[in-house]
């Protein structure tokens, strides 16, 4: 997801949306920003600056699967050498259906703050329309009972 700065009001719906609290408020304008994995960079054929510039190559960009693949050797490799609790955090099983990005990491996904079943917001509408339209229905009840005992 790109942030689009200039057409950003600031209202702050895709700061308390985002499933993985990444998009952050800029504390002088109010507006919405996140990493854009250097989406000038990339459209000039480079790779985003961190990648290009870790040091131990922890992190990586290039196509998914191609990362993917290499992933899952690196987590073979780690097994091999005896570290069990490696897994790879990639969230293609759930509402989001993957994030193009994904970590390996050793231990529970939710010490780093990772969800574990992340949802794209809008799965919870269905709930949402449903209890808004029974407590009109309530209220449009209640209405009635009101007028209709005065009335009597």
């Amino acid at each position: 997801m790109y942030v689009q700065p200039d057409v950003c009001n600031g209202c702050g719906y895709c700061v308390v949306n985002c499933p993985f609290g990444v998009i952050e408020r800029n504390p002088d304008d109010g507006r919405a920003f996140k990493c854009t994995f250097c989406y000038d960079r990339q459209r000039d054929g480079l790779s985003p600056a961190c990648a290009t510039a870790c040091p131990t190559e922890s992190i990586k960009f290039g196509e998914i699967e191609e990362l993917r693949e290499e992933a899952r050797e690196r987590i073979a490799n780690l097994r091999d050498k005896g570290f069990d609790d490696v897994h790879i955090y990639d969230p293609v099983d759930s509402s989001v259906g993957g994030i193009h990005a994904f970590f390996i990491t050793r231990g529970d996904p939710k010490s780093y703050n990772l969800p574990p079943n992340p949802d794209v917001p809008t799965v919870h509408l269905r709930k949402a329309w449903t209890s808004a339209g029974l407590a009109a229905l309530c209220m449009v009840a209640g209405a009635f009972l009101a007028f209709g005992k005065g009335r009597d």
